[in-house]
């Protein structure tokens, strides 16, 4: 586990330069940096402290000759099982009801007879099973 200690400091024409060193007992890196403030530093060694620490695993996962696979993971369409989506569905036709419902019937735009909205109306309470109240 790699540990970090300021190495040295300096400020010379306004601007200070730290050097830090970073070790794990046997290996060494003196990194240094120029931070605008503590925060910068911190968050600077922070960021290095987790690369170095991160490198050895990585390493000994690589052998010389190995080829690298650069290219992205395919990703299978997730399958949403029937009943999800049925009820999604479901869910989509109700809402599609409520708008013209609260938006064209409820103003007087439209009576509510017209065939695509019986037909709309009958679809969402035909479907409708127990279990989509949670759904709305």
């Amino acid at each position: 586990m790699y540990t970090a200690k300021i190495h040295d400091k300096s400020l010379n024409e306004g601007r200070l330069w730290i050097n830090v060193e970073f070790t794990d007992g046997v290996t060494s890196i003196v990194e240094g940096l120029s931070p605008q403030d503590e925060n910068a530093l911190k968050g600077w060694v922070k960021e290095k402290l987790n690369f170095y620490n991160n490198v050895k695993p990585v390493v000994d996962l690589l052998n010389s000759g190995d080829t690298i696979d650069v290219s992205e993971p395919v990703v299978e369409p997730q399958v949403i099982p029937n009943d999800i989506k049925l009820r999604n569905e479901w869910v989509q036709r109700y809402n599609r009801w409520v708008k013209v419902k609260t938006t064209l019937i409820d103003t007087g735009i439209l009576t509510g007879s017209e065939t695509a909205l019986v037909t709309l109306k009958n679809k969402v309470k035909t479907d409708f099973l127990p279990d989509y109240i949670k759904y709305i």
